[in-house]
């Protein structure tokens, strides 16, 4: 086995799995809290990405400003799906599919919508400082050293949210039992609102470190929502920490799997290894047949 090569893919695999389990998280805590396959989180992030480039193209802001512009606004398109089209189809009908739909619905003629705005072609973000870091046979750019850092704070600052405010014991609470949360004086329609505000910000704040190391195109968030869908189920539904350990082992695995094919393979193999980790294991690393 080469080991320059098994070092730098298990670098590689820990910077790409970090930004998968922020994603992760950032899906899980919706899913979990309102049980809507939100599909159109692909949207929310491919929207903080186009409005990063937009904002430092078009006023020549720093980057951090058009970062922070770029979170704002997956925030309130967020927002904005889960208080439009979910609500309303919601209080129509009860049936889950028709929100599934929905969302499919709005992910598709956002996607259409931003391609016919922008075209088909990739909006780089500059402006971040291009520093790469050579420690022995690894090199990794400042890019992902920071996105990694930025991944893990997140994942931290939802688990304490989560565990140490009363909203976030809210949450859990609507989670667990949202007609009881209901009947002691909790609003579910404000808890629906504040996961998603959660998860959009976070999936907002990844999407700027993809675009960093890449580009802003219509379609790039599909990928990563659904290998965000995948953590969750892989680590247990509930689970942030599951939710976290999912989205690293996928991509470990992802990038390890170019130790013996290529690593074009490596998305397919993780999702192959995610199916039969769930017919051993059904409710995930750490979840609960109860959740």
């Amino acid at each position: 086995m080469n080991m320059e090569l098994l070092e730098q893919l298990l670098v590689s695999g820990i910077v790409l799995g970090s930004l998968y389990a922020a994603l992760a998280v950032s899906f899980g805590i919706i899913y979990s809290t309102t049980r809507v396959f939100h599909l159109a989180h692909a949207l929310v992030f491919t929207c903080g990405a186009y409005a990063a480039v937009l904002t430092a193209s078009t006023f020549g802001t720093p980057v951090w400003v058009a970062m922070i512009v770029g979170v704002a606004a997956s925030i309130l398109i967020g927002l904005g799906i889960q208080a439009g089209p979910y609500t309303i189809v919601q209080r129509r009908s009860k049936d889950p599919i028709n929100v599934f739909i929905a969302a499919l619905a709005v992910g598709i003629a956002g996607t259409a919508l931003l391609e016919l705005l922008f075209t088909a072609s990739n909006r780089p973000l500059t402006g971040f400082p291009e520093h790469t870091f050579v420690v022995g046979s690894v090199t990794v750019t400042l890019v992902d050293v920071v996105s990694m850092v930025v991944a893990w704070l997140s994942i931290l600052a939802v688990g304490l949210f989560m565990t140490r405010t009363n909203r976030g014991r809210a949450i859990t609470a609507v989670r667990t039992n949202a007609g009881m949360a209901e009947a002691v004086g909790i609003s579910k329609k404000r808890v629906y609102l504040l996961v998603f505000a959660i998860g959009s910000a976070i999936a907002g704040l990844m999407a700027q470190f993809v675009t960093l190391n890449g580009a802003a195109t219509p379609s790039m968030g599909l990928r990563y929502v659904l290998i965000a869908f995948m953590a969750v189920f892989l680590g247990g539904i509930g689970s942030i920490k599951g939710a976290a350990v999912g989205g690293l082992a996928l991509g470990l695995i992802t990038m390890l799997t170019g130790l013996w094919v290529s690593l074009d393979y490596g998305t397919a193999i993780a999702f192959g290894v995610v199916i039969v980790m769930l017919i051993i294991k059904p409710h995930g690393l750490f979840g609960r047949a109860a959740v």
